[in-house]
């Protein structure tokens, strides 16, 4: 449960920024304003607490990183694909 929370607190924010933008109802400034504050200023304390919540005793700390790192490359792995399908620009796709 402390897990869903802890994401919706970090995905709302962005969502509505996103959404907000797309919508017409919110200037794109704003939007990324929003999706800024969420990310810069409720990601760390957020994570934090998330992390800290959690029961993580003797060798499962190890695998904390490597779980990161396994999410980071699939989310990656996934984007790269995704955008030459969408047929970004080098810049847009994040190269």
């Amino acid at each position: 449960m402390n897990f869903i929370v802890s994401a919706l607190t970090l995905i709302v924010p962005l969502a509505a920024g996103y959404l907000g933008a797309r919508a017409g109802v919110l200037q794109r400034a704003w939007s990324k304003r929003i999706q800024r504050l969420s990310m810069m200023a409720l990601g760390p304390p957020v994570t934090f607490l998330a992390m800290w919540s959690l029961k993580i005793s003797g060798l499962d700390i190890l695998g904390v990183p490597l779980i990161g790192m396994a999410v980071c490359l699939g989310g990656m792995a996934a984007a790269y694909p995704l955008a030459r399908m969408l047929k970004l620009s080098r810049p847009a796709a994040g190269d």
